[in-house]
């Protein structure tokens, strides 16, 4: 599968456009959540997230807790630690009413996820050994000689997707307005030594339990796991009531 926060860039064009009918939280979230079922648990598992069955017990439930999650403790604390060049971008939607929004569009909100969902499965479905399309033609495990490397197309497709995805969402970022700094600047150094040091403990705690042999794929996972579970535990120690602003951004 491509990188799983390299997935938001199919639906990112989406926030430009002049008459969004989406949610861009909804897209977002909806492209990254089946790969959740891997980070939950700091190592590759069972595919569920990526089944029809699945896309309804698990995805769109979860997607529902990963916004308000993310909005109402995780945003604030993490915007306002980062650089003011990112800060100066992002300032603007940690100050919205993400709760009040989320009422007033509910069904904008879920048609958003399922739309994130399906891109979701529609990229994994020609970068997987067993996607969709891949098991639909042998080109996809045609392997491709690179140097002492043998690479079936698949998975160069699932390496380019990948590089291509991250580069669109880092000059997507780089394009984004820059406005007043909305936020009260922090102490950045506590913030990410904190978050760092609690990764690293989550991390180490994974790697001691789990005795069985690694894969270079569940080492990926739990780290990006270990982070993100980081994320929420240090958000919590600085989660406050801060302004909204009752225009939303359609976000």
């Amino acid at each position: 599968m491509p990188f799983t926060f390299s997935h938001p860039a199919i639906v990112l064009p989406f926030y430009n456009s002049k008459k969004n009918p989406f949610s861009v939280t909804g897209l977002v979230v909806g492209s990254v959540v089946p790969d959740f079922e891997f980070l939950l648990q700091l190592k590759e598992s069972a595919y569920f997230g990526h089944t029809w069955m699945g896309l309804i017990a698990f995805n769109i439930p979860f997607a529902v807790l990963l916004s308000f999650v993310f909005h109402q403790v995780v945003k604030n604390s993490l915007v306002s630690h980062l650089p003011q060049c990112l800060r100066e971008r992002f300032s603007v939607f940690a100050v919205f009413d993400w709760r009040r929004y989320f009422l007033k569009n509910k069904m904008r909100f879920f048609v958003s996820v399922l739309c994130g969902i399906l891109s979701h499965f529609l990229l994994d479905a020609f970068t997987h050994r067993d996607g969709f399309f891949t098991t639909m033609h042998p080109l996809f495990y045609t392997e491709i000689v690179f140097s002492i490397l043998r690479l079936p197309v698949y998975y160069i497709l699932q390496l380019a997707t990948s590089l291509l995805g991250a580069l669109y969402i880092l000059w997507f970022i780089f394009k984004m307005e820059r406005n007043s700094d909305l936020l009260k600047r922090s102490y950045m150094l506590v913030y990410w030594a904190g978050l760092i040091l609690m990764t690293i403990t989550i991390l180490s705690v994974r790697l001691l339990v789990r005795k069985e042999r690694e894969s270079f794929e569940d080492i990926i996972i739990a780290c990006i796991g270990s982070f993100l579970y980081a994320l929420v535990i240090v958000s919590l120690f600085y989660f406050r009531k801060m302004g909204v602003n009752k225009k939303s951004p359609n976000i």
